[in-house]
């Protein structure tokens, strides 16, 4: 059985490297695999990085990774947007262990689905300026049925399925690999469908924001209607960075950066125009280190690399 914050995997039997990751995203785009490594000097290195159109379940999976060293690793593998809410909401005053039970009432009538059927768990928010409101914190509520079959699809195709993420965390970490979110960076990621802005400093998510445009729908649309996308993309990184500098006290971000999907669009000609704070689109080999050249890589492949980042133990 599935509890909160745990998924049980001792019965995979599978001895596993832990000096990197390897990740799996599947989408309507078809399958994306990474496998991060990490030496105890140097940059992360993207040591496997594969993209089918094949999404025939475990087997089409299972070819793309064949006679890799995808399987040596730990797996992690993203939920898709629609399997999960995350929910910014007020923190419950109780200890510790009761915190998740605490969310769970909080939430129930704030999620699509029946909170019987949801794993939540939480992360806090650090730093909040203002002793005197409420303290806030992100809680993330996913279908059971749903992580169940991911962590079946991964065993099949013949990974040790150990993490469910979601692509917030992968953002985040992304956002790591440049120098400046060390004081404070608001990332920008697109696929073809939608987006997600992050603000972390130091490793530390402060906010998250969805996007409900696309690279694809700001790459094919016409003119004037392109800059009215744009326009409203803006908006969400203008009312992101004000919540984030009346919120927190370390100042305005150093920085927005667009991930290579979002450099690819409009946005990066008319961002800069905007915006006061700089404007970077770092490409992924200035970032990391590649076996092989990366080409170009959609918004799920990118995501897949940013799960493979992870280095926290413990997630959904």
């Amino acid at each position: 059985m599935i509890r909160p914050g745990v998924i049980p995997l001792a019965w995979l039997g599978k001895k596993t490297r832990n000096d990197g990751l390897t990740a799996v995203v599947t989408a309507e785009t078809g399958n994306h695999v990474a496998t991060v490594t990490r030496a105890r000097s140097g940059a992360p290195r993207v040591a496997f990085q594969r993209s089918s159109p094949d999404t025939a379940g475990a087997s089409g999976l299972k070819r793309l990774i064949e006679r890799s060293i995808a399987a040596r690793f730990r797996t992690s593998t993203l939920l898709d947007r629609k399997d999960y809410q995350l929910l910014l909401v007020e923190a419950p005053d109780v200890r510790p262990d009761e915190l998740r039970a605490a969310v769970r009432w909080r939430i129930k009538d704030l999620i699509g689905f029946h909170v019987d059927d949801a794993i939540i768990d939480v992360f806090e928010i650090p730093d909040q300026r203002h002793a005197n409101r409420n303290r806030m914190m992100y809680a993330i509520a996913a279908r059971a049925r749903r992580i169940v079959e991911r962590a079946d699809l991964i065993d099949a195709a013949g990974l040790a399925a150990d993490i469910v993420d979601i692509p917030e965390m992968a953002v985040r970490n992304l956002a790591m690999l440049i120098p400046e979110e060390s004081r404070g960076l608001a990332l920008i990621h697109l696929d073809d469908t939608g987006g997600i802005i992050t603000i972390s400093r130091q490793g530390t998510l402060y906010l998250t924001r969805r996007l409900d445009t696309g690279a694809r729908e700001l790459l094919d649309a016409e003119e004037s209607q392109r800059n009215v996308l744009c326009e409203g993309v803006l908006l969400e990184v203008q009312r992101s960075l004000d919540y984030y500098e009346s919120h927190f006290p370390h100042g305005p971000v150093a920085a927005i950066a667009l991930t290579p999907t979002a450099a690819a669009t409009p946005l990066a000609g008319y961002l800069p125009q905007q915006l006061e704070t700089p404007v970077l689109a770092p490409a992924l080999e200035d970032l990391l280190e590649f076996d092989e050249p990366p080409g170009m890589l959609d918004g799920n492949a990118i995501l897949a690399i940013g799960s493979a980042l992870r280095q926290e133990t413990r997630a959904l």
